[in-house]
């Protein structure tokens, strides 16, 4: 046993137990007496030679049964016989008994520490011997109670740019067109400029033209272009006259059409000519020209009478004064 225990601490690998499993048979036989089956598992139960001291033979007695053989031990004492051998052989028997069990307790108490020892250096080994290095991931805090908690209130960043409503912008007056622009908040600076003459009277002073539109910076300013007032359409200068020229010159016949023309008009800038009014006394028109500088009329004056004949002209939507007028007289049909 003594052997056994110290090959458990052997210094040299080799001596040690192979195997935990080895030194738990080598121990089981030793308790049932079986020291060559000890020193099978493990060698180092004979300290490395034979002990003639250490095996054990059954001898049977003579004059014994089978039941009552005892135990000799090779190169022991001979037991006592008699009465006071099987006294002795109780005593014997508690002897051999008894010395086992603490032995197999410091055995399996030095083979936990054997196996604790051999589990450290196996873990330290790969680190050299230093201690195992802390995780260094993110730590878990300690619960807190979940408690409600009332949002911060950030500032609030106001934008730096703004659509202008050009849409909402057009047709409005200059004021009431800076009014939507200043109700934006956004510091904005309305200019204001006239440019192009009203098309009618209606449009004059709104506005028709938003410069710049659309994301503009705060602070921008932004220029509305109103219709200015309406073109001054001066009446033509010259009168119409009879085409082709009658004979003699100046006279239409009675209840014969006749024709009438004219010179172009050129119309104010930024206008056009929307059409030509032809007005007569001591006649009817046959029909208004519109654009053409040319129209038939009919006498209805009697003989001896005057036909008077004007026209207009009208640059987008603004009529100028009558022209001056051309005087034929009626005379009497072939």
């Amino acid at each position: 046993v003594r052997n056994l225990v110290m090959s458990c601490i052997a210094k040299k690998p080799e001596d040690r137990p192979s195997s935990t499993a080895n030194l738990a048979r080598a121990a089981t036989a030793l308790r049932n007496g079986d020291i060559a089956g000890a020193a099978a598992a493990v060698p180092a139960v004979l300290g490395g030679r034979p002990s003639p001291d250490a095996a054990t033979v059954l001898i049977p007695t003579a004059g014994s049964n089978a039941a009552t053989q005892a135990t000799s031990i090779i190169g022991a004492a001979p037991t006592p016989q008699g009465p006071d051998a099987a006294e002795g052989e109780g005593e014997g028997e508690t002897k051999t008994r008894s010395p086992w069990t603490w032995p197999l307790i410091v055995l399996i108490a030095i083979l936990v520490l054997v196996l604790g020892g051999t589990i450290f250096a196996l873990v330290n080994q790969g680190g050299g011997g230093t201690a195992p290095a802390t995780s260094t991931g993110p730590s878990s805090a300690p619960p807190t109670s979940a408690r409600p908690t009332t949002p911060t209130p950030t500032a609030t960043v106001a934008p730096t740019t703004v659509l202008i409503p050009e849409a909402s912008l057009l047709g409005k007056t200059s004021s009431a067109a800076g009014a939507i622009l200043t109700a934006l908040n956004f510091d904005l600076s309305v200019n204001t400029e006239t440019g192009s003459a009203a098309p009618t009277a209606a449009q004059v002073g709104t506005v028709y033209k938003v410069n710049p539109i659309g994301n503009v910076k705060r602070g921008t300013e932004i220029t509305l272009t109103v219709y200015g007032a309406l073109p001054t359409v001066t009446a033509p200068d010259t009168a119409p006259k009879e085409t082709p020229a009658s004979t003699p010159a100046n006279t239409v016949k009675a209840g014969t059409p006749f024709t009438v023309s004219w010179t172009a008009y050129s119309c104010p800038s930024g206008t056009s000519i929307d059409k030509y009014t032809v007005s007569a006394t001591g006649a009817t028109v046959d029909a208004q020209p519109g654009n053409s500088t040319s129209a038939s009329l009919t006498p209805t004056a009697a003989v001896a009478g005057t036909v008077t004949v004007t026209y207009t002209v009208t640059c987008s939507g603004i009529e100028s004064a009558a022209s001056p007028a051309l005087t034929l007289t009626v005379v009497a049909a072939p």
